[in-house]
């Protein structure tokens, strides 16, 4: 053991996280083997699966609003000139079966007269 104390005897005025992965497994002054060296090794820089995982929901999530937008506008669109002509048809039709329905003046059943009119007899 003296061989190995005097091999890392130049690291003793580092910190301990330089000591710890300078220091073979075991021979961490702080009796623990070495296991928080392994962990911060065994850590990835960068983001977790959770992460990808999420991301690629919100893709999808996304994906599907934009998808069902896109089917609204186009069936709306679409669907509009044809229900105009059958409600056309539908009141044609019931105007048709009942022309008291109709919006329009009928004809005048009162008669009328106009001074001056052509044809009228001048005594």
């Amino acid at each position: 053991q003296a061989t190995t104390a005097s091999a890392f005897s130049h690291l003793r005025h580092q910190p301990a996280e330089a000591r710890r992965a300078w220091a073979a497994p075991g021979m961490a002054g702080d009796g623990d083997g070495g296991g928080a060296a392994k962990a911060d090794e065994d850590e990835k820089p960068g983001r977790s699966c959770g992460e990808y995982v999420l991301d690629f929901g919100a893709c999808v999530f996304r994906g599907g609003v934009q998808t069902g937008s896109a089917i609204a506008w186009g069936t709306r669109y679409t669907c509009y000139p044809v229900k105009e002509r059958v409600v056309g048809c539908v009141d044609r039709n019931r105007e048709h079966m009942n022309p008291y329905l109709k919006k329009e003046v009928g004809t005048q059943l009162v008669p009328t007269f106009n001074v001056g009119a052509v044809g009228s007899h001048d005594p």
